[in-house]
């Protein structure tokens, strides 16, 4: 197979070494194993979550890439590159890497031209260091700066100095507006993958991308003015004394303003989060009403996990734009699409995401989606996603002192590390905004005849279709099983120009005909697209929580929903591959257990992959069972631990809920004999199988012994082998190991309720 040139060092991970002692020898101790007292500590911590430390040199590779630690790898493969996470203990998957400025190309117009977006080069990059502890810096309301002129003093000053700036100064303005432009509108090529582009839209990078983005946006402006202590003001949007561009934005003589906004959404004109490329005759209050609704909708009653807040994963080697999280979608996208200049070709400045970093504007109003981050934190009990592939994606930008900086998304998760706080006495009023339905019977499912719903999919959405969507259960939840498993609807396939602008609405158990308002329950939400990119078509995924919705539908025992889908803005065809609803469990990206098949290297899911080559795979596979050999005693000696072998393997299943097992402590067990008396006869029958019976006592025994003692070597790693002890394997190799030890009993005795005693 032809391999890929590796990239320049400054890309790469480091290889670190490890520090050893003499080692402690023990029965205990795996024969084969030098076991190392101590280590290099890791330089960066997120939550519970490691941060690799990166150098950018590479000066262990040669030591083969047997020995290359799957967590630390970029193989330079036909297929793709393969990267991960250096030095992380946590890092089954490949986050996106920092990209390679020497690669970067024209970035895409939404009409097909092409523009230069890069950055000036430079060889030497530098790894990220949180600052020192000092005092905060506070990011005000933008509303609330016009009444203190000395702060709006230095705002304009500071966008002057940078407007001064030459272009090739990658701090001046035209520079920081171009840094959104490479990074949003296929200026860089992933590492390893020359045919994919970074996307940090419509994905779970959204977030922590644009908070790196202005962290050295303000830095830059403070370094200008003199002022370390500047903080960027936020545009106040989800209340309703900033729900209009603010009145610093507005002056003409100003450093802040931008001559290609709406002319028509000027103050007094209220935002409309929802808009649809016309204004409607909504009153204010109705407006604000709508909003805040929308607001609770997004951050509170949508947002019940992960996946939906933040959207979708997306690692190395993925497709761009897997699906966007609630806040991306709405308000984001529809405030840049109200915002834009609809006389301009594309809707700039703020319409196109090319374009929208030359407004000031621009960063305000990504300061307000950073603080939802903070508040979805602070005040809702979020918490940040801990799987690798996120934590460790690298972004590159260069700071206040024109250094080249890499970052990673790890050291971005608390705003006071990173040196800023928001204002806390700005009102958050969409915390009471609970949206109401708009019918009054008990039975809220609308009526649609059968031959006026859509069943063939893909479809396409020229006109407003409805779909009848069956439901997972009809059965009416406990708070306790909403809680730990969401009920989404999930619009899929979704593909388009990507250089237009698309929106469409979607309601559940509404009339066709006539639709509630954006303030009602029935409004499940939308899809908004601000248009970037031209080389191909996108296609994405809408996942929208309908839980909250169901209960106040009063439809929580439907066996099915009828969901409407509503063009409204939109050229050229729409496409919908097909609409279903499933129970997602909250968070699940903490801890995914998952069996994905992806045909070619190249797409492989890096989030679950044994690769059949001499590389191996990148976590530990079950064991081959042919491949079993003898086992180490403590003495040297060796002894067959190995079991029977089959053809047939099946994939485990959680048991239908049922009355649980009660494990009791061993030391009451002598005071019911009738328990004692079932434990002994269970023990009994599990020694008088044959020993070849894989629940006999003498094959349940083995099995500890060939996990632990060097029976199965690694799946692609022939010269190392299987251990779960001494590592994180620990506690569910014995947990599972004592499930099915333990589910043998019972099936002996005839009793699936024994529980063995602790």
């Amino acid at each position: 197979m032809a391999s890929s040139p590796l990239p320049s060092t400054s890309t790469m991970a480091a290889v670190h070494s490890t520090t050893t002692t003499t080692p402690f020898r023990s029965p205990l101790f795996p024969n084969k194993y030098q076991t190392s007292l101590q280590r290099k500590p890791k330089q960066c911590l997120a939550g519970r979550v490691r941060c690799k430390a990166t150098k950018g040199d590479n000066e262990n590779l040669d030591q083969g890439l047997a020995r290359l630690d799957r967590r630390n790898m970029l193989i330079g493969l036909g297929a793709g590159g393969l990267y991960g996470a250096a030095g992380n203990p946590f890092a089954f998957a490949a986050p996106v890497s920092a990209p390679d400025l020497t690669t970067c190309g024209p970035a895409d117009k939404p009409d097909g031209s092409t523009i230069d977006c890069c950055p000036p080069t430079t060889t030497t990059i530098i790894d990220f260091k949180l600052p020192d502890r000092g005092p905060l810096r506070t990011r005000l309301a933008a509303q609330d700066v016009a009444k203190n002129p000395a702060y709006l003093a230095k705002y304009k000053k500071a966008i002057e100095l940078m407007r001064a700036l030459p272009d090739d100064d990658p701090r001046s303005f035209a520079q920081q507006a171009k840094v959104h432009c490479s990074y949003c509108d296929g200026g860089y090529p992933q590492v390893g993958y020359s045919d994919l582009e970074i996307q940090v839209h419509y994905c779970w990078l959204f977030f922590p991308f644009h908070r790196w983005y202005l962290y050295f946006y303000e830095k830059i402006m403070g370094e200008l003015i003199g002022d370390p202590t500047f903080a960027l003001p936020f545009w106040n949007w989800d209340a309703p004394a900033g729900m209009y561009i603010p009145e610093i934005f507005t002056d003409t003589s100003s450093s802040l303003y931008d001559q290609y906004r709406n002319a028509a959404h000027q103050p007094p004109k209220l935002l409309d989060f929802n808009y649809s490329g016309t204004d409607d005759n909504v009153d204010d209050a109705t407006r604000i009403k709508e909003n805040l609704t929308t607001m609770y909708q997004q951050m509170v009653s949508k947002a019940t996990s992960h996946r939906l807040f933040f959207g979708e994963p997306y690692s190395a080697g993925d497709d761009p734009s897997p699906g966007a999280g609630n806040i991306e979608s709405i308000p984001h996208n529809n405030i840049h699409f109200w915002t834009g200049d609809p006389t301009q070709t594309n809707g700039e400045d703020m319409g196109a995401f090319y374009s929208s970093g030359r407004d000031p504007l621009f960063y305000s109003h990504h300061s307000n989606v950073d603080r939802m981050w903070s508040i979805y934190k602070d005040k809702l009990g979020g918490t940040d996603i801990e799987k690798t592939d996120w934590l460790d994606t690298e972004f590159l930008f260069y700071d206040e002192k024109k250094n080249l900086v890499r970052v990673k998304v790890c050291d971005s998760l608390d705003t006071k590390k990173l040196g800023y706080v928001y204002d806390e006495k700005v009102p958050i009023p969409w915390l009471k905004s609970k949206p109401t339905t708009r019918k009054s019977t008990n039975k809220r499912k609308a009526a649609v005849s059968s031959s006026d719903l859509t069943t063939t999919f893909p479809a396409t959405l020229s006109d407003t279709i409805s779909v009848e969507v069956t439901r997972p259960s009809a059965t009416k939840r406990t708070t306790a099983q909403k809680k730990a498993q969401d009920e989404v609807l999930v619009i899929k396939g979704i593909e388009f120009a990507g250089n237009e602008t698309v929106k469409f609405d979607v309601y559940v158990n509404d009339d066709a005909d006539s639709l509630a308002g954006k303030d009602k329950s029935e409004f499940a939400g939308s899809f908004v697209h601000v248009p970037h990119k031209h080389k191909k078509n996108i296609k994405t995924n809408l996942r929208l929580s309908i839980t909250s919705l169901l209960e106040e539908l009063d439809a929580e025992t439907d066996s099915s929903l009828v969901v409407t889908l509503v063009p409204k803005v939109g050229k050229g065809p729409i496409t919908i591959g097909g609409l279903h609803c499933n129970e997602n469990p909250n968070n699940p990206l903490r801890a995914e257990c998952a069996a994905k098949q992806q045909k070619g290297l190249a797409r492989l899911d890096r989030r679950n992959m044994l690769i059949g080559l001499s590389i191996g795979g990148f976590y530990v596979s079950a064991s081959d069972l042919t491949m079993c050999g003898p086992a180490d005693k403590p003495d040297g000696s060796t002894i067959d631990c190995c079991p029977p072998t089959t053809t047939t393997i099946i994939d485990f299943e959680l048991t239908d809920s049922g009355p649980l097992c009660t494990r009791p402590a061993a030391q009451d067990v002598a005071n019911d004999p009738e328990y004692l008396a079932k434990y002994k006869k269970a023990v009994e029958l599990m020694r008088a199988l044959p020993d070849d019976d894989p629940c006999s006592h003498a094959q349940q025994a083995m099995v500890h012994c060939s996990y632990y003692d060097g029976g199965y070597p690694q799946v692609g790693y022939l010269d190392l082998e299987i251990q779960v002890h001494y590592c994180w394997l620990f506690f569910p190799f014995h947990r599972k190991y004592l499930y099915f030890y333990e589910k043998i009993m019972g099936e002996l005795i005839g009793d699936p309720t024994f529980a063995i005693p602790f």
